[in-house]
């Protein structure tokens, strides 16, 4: 039964550094000089090899960018409520119960994470 648990928390916490990883450090488009994320966009200047950020570009739809960023931050947001739900579950329910609103969070980041996914993939 440890192991299960460790398993789980270890699970848990994979997916919410994975979550944080992919919605922080999300390349788009880059090439040696710019890169385009899901928040801004970084140009580097050739005098002094330092990357300035800058606006993403008005011909980006707005609309489109807002909503996967919504997305990205609800599926961060609702892993790190599971781990939070899982651990309060996991000292207070008796033995045998079962952890579904904790699973029930969990489906839900990673719904919110696709949905991201593929609306990132219809605008490429």
């Amino acid at each position: 039964m440890l192991k299960a648990l460790i398993g789980l928390c270890t699970l848990h916490l994979t997916t919410i550094f994975l979550l944080f990883w992919a919605t922080i450090d999300d390349a788009w488009w880059f090439t040696r000089t710019m890169y385009t994320d899901l928040w801004g966009r970084w140009v580097m200047e050739r005098n002094d090899d330092v990357w300035v950020y800058m606006d993403i570009p008005t011909s980006y739809r707005k609309d489109y960018l807002q909503a996967v960023q919504a997305f990205a931050v609800l599926a961060c947001l609702f892993a790190v409520i599971s781990l939070c739900v899982f651990l309060f579950q996991l000292f207070t329910l008796g033995k045998g119960k079962r952890f579904t609103i904790s699973g029930v969070l969990q489906l839900m980041s990673c719904e919110y994470s696709q949905i991201c996914q593929v609306s990132g993939l219809k605008e490429k």
